[in-house]
């Protein structure tokens, strides 16, 4: 029969008492160890058998557990058979119940061992059949621990990698670690090395839970960017493992690139298939220029290329999968009038590189759009026919079909809707969806050669900056919708609905943009109105948790009627154009946005 906890104590102390010196060696060790086992069950609950390691500890390692009874007990053998049990805690604890083996000591004594040091997870068991020395059956015992040997990971909404300035969004950053750890609220757990100057500090930290805590940055970044490198120290989990080191970023900035041949505003930079960048004609003061530079990346550097066929300014240009490309338009000369409007088209032929002129259009244009179609041809649409910019737009537009020797033939169609200082945009779906000067929009189907009415525009905009997310959708930005504007309209070519979904901090024309490696939208320069200065602020529209713009480190220079172009490392250089009002600086310089 059970005794209580008090009798049981007493009786044991009795045993003790009566204990004498004539005792041998081996029952004076039975009586020690009886005693360690008796005085043991004070902090042992029910049971007077001993499991060591402590089961409220976590350990960084594997050891072995040791099950001792008190001398006389007997851990039956068919209380080890199927007792163990194995929990995998995390994707990288990869052991199995087979790992692991009971070895017998002696009657009263097990020891539960591992077949390799290579240990993680929850290791548990029940021993059911446990008897004392009269033969009656002792309580189970049922025991786990966890053996933790990784370290907290440490996660970030931006991990380690290439970012601008935009990642600081909010002047706060969440840190998110794989399982509760201690040590992460503390300042002083924390260090941030940095190339980029300011006074970039943390200024505090919020505990959001065990395992999340959001850092509070406080600082100012400079223009051209650099290195920062956020470390971590002292944070540790239960086992006592330390957590990753932290997170190292580059942070991209403005960099001077190099000069043109040519200062240029009212130009074309056309893409290539391989990457490099050819920028046409435009005007510096007086002169029209017929001038070609091309740059390429890994050159870094400006070369002449051969002129086009005859100078001209804006201008439109389109270049197919072949690198042809096919110039329309635009004025002759520095003066805007009629007479300096051009009806010629211009062609390159990639294979010798050589213009020449190809056929012409069937009036002069000057804010027209152009096109490249799936099959290679060009869709050149609408504009104005005279230089008067409150003269009415046309639906005249045209198709040429290139010949791959340098020439084309040309063939007419109308617009539904005249327009001008508006978009053509091809779309995945192989269609033209074609935007601006008034709400109604329409597509042109190459298969067929038809224009088909689209859906309206939340607002009328033109003269604004065009550019496609990576699911193809298009998104117009700024320009002029009877006055400068800062509105951002989306089409979604899917359902072909078009909605306002964000405003940039100020509105703008005359400005350029790009969509960044991210996919988010990098615009830059242009001007408030005809009278006001050129713009040097930058501003991305930021797609994280809702479409907004944000400022980014502005320009060295102010610059509008300039271009911009994603290089094929992903960095952004901007080119040319002008600054000031009243005496106009014409741009030689360049500059480069990334890390």
């Amino acid at each position: 029969m059970k005794c209580s906890f008090l009798s049981f104590l007493v009786a044991c102390l009795l045993i003790s008492c009566s204990i004498g010196d004539f005792k041998s060696g081996s029952e004076k060790g039975r009586e020690a160890m009886f005693l360690e086992l008796t005085f043991g069950y004070l902090f042992q609950g029910t049971s007077v058998c001993r499991v060591t390691p402590d089961q409220s500890k976590v350990l960084s390692h594997w050891e072995e557990i040791r099950v001792q009874c008190p001398f006389g007990y007997t851990i039956a053998e068919e209380s080890l058979s199927q007792s163990i049990r194995y929990e995998a805690l995390d994707a990288s604890d990869s052991n199995s119940v087979s790992d692991f083996y009971w070895e017998r000591i002696s009657s009263e004594e097990v020891k539960l061992k591992a077949r390799s040091s290579d240990v993680s997870g929850k290791i548990s068991f029940i021993l059911i059949s446990i008897y004392e020395e009269s033969g009656a059956k002792h309580s189970p015992i049922e025991y786990s621990i966890i053996i933790d040997k990784n370290p907290p990971v440490a996660t970030a909404k931006f991990p380690s990698g290439n970012y601008d300035i935009s990642i600081f969004l909010t002047n706060q950053f969440d840190l998110e670690f794989s399982e509760p750890v201690t040590g992460a609220d503390q300042l002083f757990n924390y260090e941030i090395v940095s190339s980029l100057g300011g006074s970039l500090t943390i200024r505090n930290i919020a505990r959001l839970s065990d395992r999340s805590y959001r850092i509070f940055w406080q600082g100012s970044f400079p223009r051209s960017g650099g290195t920062l490198q956020l470390t971590i120290r002292n944070i540790k989990d239960g086992a006592g493992n330390a957590a990753v080191p932290g997170f190292q970023y580059r942070i991209s900035g403005w960099k001077p690139g190099p000069n043109l041949n040519q200062p240029r505003i009212e130009f074309q930079a056309v893409t290539l298939s391989n990457g490099d960048i050819l920028m046409l004609g435009g005007v510096i003061s007086s002169t029209i220029l017929r001038s070609v530079e091309r740059y390429s990346e890994s050159v870094n550097s400006f070369v002449t290329q051969n002129d086009i066929s005859i100078g001209r300014r804006a201008f439109a240009a389109s270049v197919t999968a072949s690198d042809e490309i096919v110039l329309s338009g635009g004025y002759g000369t520095n003066v805007s009038n009629d007479a300096a409007m051009r009806n010629t088209t211009d062609i390159y032929n990639p294979n010798t590189g050589t213009w020449s002129l190809g056929p012409n259009l069937s009036s002069v244009r000057v804010a027209h759009s152009s096109c490249t179609l799936p099959d290679g041809r060009v869709l050149i649409t609408g504009g104005r026919v005279n230089s008067a910019s409150s003269s009415a737009p046309v639906k005249t537009s045209h198709i040429i079909t290139l010949d791959h020797s340098g020439g084309g033939t040309i063939a007419h169609y109308n617009l539904l809707v005249a327009r001008m200082g508006h978009t053509s945009v091809l779309l995945p779906n192989g269609k033209v969806w074609i935007a601006g000067y008034g709400k109604q929009t329409e597509y042109f189907d190459y298969q067929t050669n038809a224009f088909s009415l689209g859906p309206e525009l939340a607002v009328s905009q033109d003269s604004m900056v065009t550019l496609q997310d990576v699911d193809g959708n298009v998104y117009l930005i700024g320009g002029t919708s009877g006055f400068v504007t800062d509105v951002v309209q989306k089409y979604d070519w899917r359902t072909e609905e078009v909605s306002i979904v964000s405003y940039m901090t100020k509105g703008r024309f005359k400005h350029t943009g790009v969509r960044l490696p991210d996919g988010n939208f990098l615009i830059m320069g242009g001007t408030l109105d005809e009278l006001s200065a050129s713009l040097a602020i930058v501003e991305k529209i930021w797609k994280e948790g809702g479409l907004i713009g944000f400022p980014l480190p502005p320009m060295a220079q102010r610059r509008e009627n300039s271009q911009a172009v994603r290089l094929p490392s992903g960095r952004v250089m901007m080119i040319g154009g002008a600054s000031g009002t009243g005496i106009v600086d014409y741009l030689l310089s360049t500059e480069i946005f990334g890390d």
